[in-house]
């Protein structure tokens, strides 16, 4: 497993939320990672997905994203 410092260095470099969304989840893109690595093929699903800070930061194969406020899926 990369150690945090490593991680964090990676997540800057990492695409950023298109929105800043209130219980943005960024902070814990680090600590995800560490969990992530080892089940990467998997698919990723987050039922609350507000701004994308994780889908963006763990940039996932496949992913299944869903929120209760339904403006920040939408696609005009």
């Amino acid at each position: 497993m990369k150690d945090l410092n490593n991680l964090q260095n990676e997540q800057e470099a990492a695409l950023k939320p298109p929105l800043k969304w209130a219980g943005g989840k960024r902070w814990l893109i680090p600590h995800l990672k560490l969990y992530w690595e080892e089940h990467h093929w998997r698919r990723l699903v987050e039922p609350l997905c507000g701004g994308l800070a994780v889908t963006l930061g763990l940039m996932p194969e496949r992913a299944l994203l869903n929120d209760l406020n339904s403006s920040p899926l939408e696609v005009n």
